[in-house]
């Protein structure tokens, strides 16, 4: 509970003795005390404020356990030490300590609350990569009044160490109004462990959830042992890395080069293992009265053998650069009337010539996975937005459009594709009997500003050809087929004649196409694949003459006339 000494009105000030020839000057606005004025006084200094200085309400400075001025408060962020044990009174805010439970009470939430309040983006980057590995636990929310609170506790990414946050909302949930982390950089709620929270939260609120679900502990779930589980992707091998000594003469120290081969963990006598050599094996033990566990597991697996998969091909990333060097866009459109801050911009963080492309490409092959992704895709339209932006409204904002489609988040359909397509993959190399390397984010020179990330590299019959892999969730879950699906309208196939087509005015087709004129290369197999068995390939072909004058000038124009001039404005207001 507040103590009365923290707050005076007219009765306090009598008590306390003030008497009406007090000459001293009070709080930010320095005027003399006021007894019909509440007052709020700082742990820390012992002076006095008005609440409507330093940003605070009636109702919420007579409620506050503990509060520090604004003063005290930029001391304890240069030196974090000063009372470690309340660091919630950091920030000048406290939350409930009774009435949690496991309610989710938010209605509507502005999601903008990630990018406006965290201002580090590798905060934003790390936050992301702590909420997709699960690392926020018990969370709870409290309600008091307009005011909704949430608390968690996040593990620490590198220790063995828990961290606890606690965040408050306004307006029924729809904007922040301040976060708070338990860990050194947390202070002032700009840590990795609140974006992680703030995104655990943002997740539940798209999933449409009443109640927070249990996190359950790895005691409590069910064994899972008997799972056959996905192929991994991309193992890397410790005979794959070749090893470089830094030459100290040098002023750049190489990189350390390894290349990831597809390896299959079949023993080499197993390889050549067939279904019926699996089905024989299990009449084999049936006859015999034996019963063994791994009999289970062969037969839920359809009698399928584990698929081998292909040695990767590193010389395919050569053979890639020179389709991007053949196909260059010469009519790029670039305005006259371009401002000399956003030419410059334009010229230093977007254009590069062959030596960037192929050193973005090279350490950006993990994706995801890697920092520098991000910040490549950071001021460039790409790929999976090009269908959004190719068919746009004049009525509809670009700049609001491309920092949503930026956000990501991850559901159950992202997973369910995450986690099948290897799988969908080994499929495909089974039936093509291809070599292949993964591949980055690709940046043709002459249009810089646009850039895709294909999934696969493959060459077929001495022919280099993307690879782009689906693996819808919806089809999966409702336990139908590909071609029962491709009746329905809003499928992105459509079957004609027994062979299945990539509709044209879908989005993937438009990404497709971005994928392949932006490569120069011919031909994309489209993969379409619902878990165990059912496999569509789709050949699609590069249309230059669509990308030309369908894509390409509808991309030139939203990104020089909207989102350049708004990248320029938003750095130079960061600088300022």
């Amino acid at each position: 509970m507040p103590s009365t000494k923290r707050k005076i009105d007219d009765s306090e000030a009598t008590t306390d003795g003030a008497s009406s020839n007090d000459r001293r000057l009070y709080c930010l606005c320095k005027t003399l005390e006021d007894p019909n004025k509440l007052m709020i006084q700082c742990d820390l200094c012992d002076d006095w404020f008005h609440p409507v200085c330093v940003s605070l309400d009636d109702e919420e400075a007579r409620n506050i356990s503990k509060w520090f001025c604004p003063g005290c408060f930029d001391v304890m962020k240069l030196n974090p030490t000063i009372q470690r044990k309340r660091l919630l009174g950091f920030q000048g805010r406290s939350a409930p300590t009774t009435g949690w439970s496991d309610k989710f009470p938010i209605t509507d939430i502005d999601e903008r609350v990630i990018v406006d309040n965290v201002k580090t983006k590798r905060h934003k980057v790390e936050g992301w990569t702590l909420f997709r590995e699960g690392k926020v636990v018990s969370l709870s929310s409290n309600t008091v009044s307009d005011y909704i609170y949430f608390r968690a506790q996040c593990q620490a990414a590198m220790r063995q160490q828990t961290y606890s946050i606690y965040v408050c909302f306004k307006e029924q949930g729809a904007k922040l109004k301040w976060g708070t982390c338990s860990c050194p950089a947390g202070i002032d709620g700009q840590c990795k462990h609140l974006v992680a929270t703030l995104y655990s939260i943002i997740d539940l609120h798209r999933q449409d959830v009443s109640c927070i679900p249990e996190v359950q502990t790895c005691t409590e779930k069910l064994q899972m042992w008997h799972v056959r589980k996905p192929t991994s992707d991309e193992p890397l091998l410790f005979s794959d890395i070749n090893f470089v000594k830094h030459d100290p003469e040098k002023p750049v120290k190489r990189d350390l080069c390894a290349v990831a081969k597809n390896h299959n963990p079949v023993p080499e006598f197993a390889k050549g293992v067939t279904s019926d050599d699996l089905r024989r094996l299990v009449s084999l033990y049936d006859v015999s009265g034996i019963q063994l566990p791994v009999l289970e597991t062969i037969r839920s697996n359809s009698f399928q053998p584990v698929l081998c998969r292909q040695t990767s091909d590193a010389d395919l990333h050569a053979d890639l650069f020179n389709c991007v060097i053949n196909n260059v866009y010469s009519e790029m459109y670039t305005p006259a009337d371009l401002s000399p801050e956003a030419s410059q911009h334009y010229s230093h963080t977007v254009q590069v010539d062959l030596e960037r492309a192929k050193f973005i490409e090279k350490n950006t092959r993990v994706q995801s996975k890697t920092s520098f992704w991000f910040d490549e895709r950071e001021y460039r339209i790409t790929a999976s937005n090009f269908g959004t932006f190719c068919r746009l409204r004049d009525s509809t904002d670009p700049v609001k459009t491309f920092h949503q489609k930026k956000k990501f988040f991850t559901t159950k359909s992202v997973r369910h594709g995450i986690n099948y397509e290897a799988e969908a993959f080994a499929k495909y190399q089974n039936l093509r009997q291809c070599t292949s390397c993964p591949v980055g984010l690709v940046v043709n020179p002459s249009v810089p500003h646009i850039a895709v990330t294909p999934d696969r590299l493959v060459k077929v019959d001495n022919s280099i050809r993307l690879v782009e892999i689906k693996c819808p969730y919806s089809i999966f879950k409702r336990k139908t087929s590909i071609a029962s699906q491709a009746k329905d309208k809003s499928f992105y196939l459509q079957r004609t004649d027994d062979k299945f087509e990539l509709k044209s005015t879908h989005d993937y087709y438009y990404q497709v196409q971005g994928q392949l004129n932006l490569c120069g290369i011919d031909t994309c197999d489209f993969i379409v694949y619902v878990p165990p068995d059912d496999i569509v390939i789709i050949e699609v072909k590069r249309d230059e003459d669509f990308f030309r004058t369908v894509m390409l000038p509808k991309l030139n124009d939203i990104y020089f006339n909207h989102l350049l001039p708004h990248f320029v404005t938003s750095l130079y207001s960061c600088c300022n």
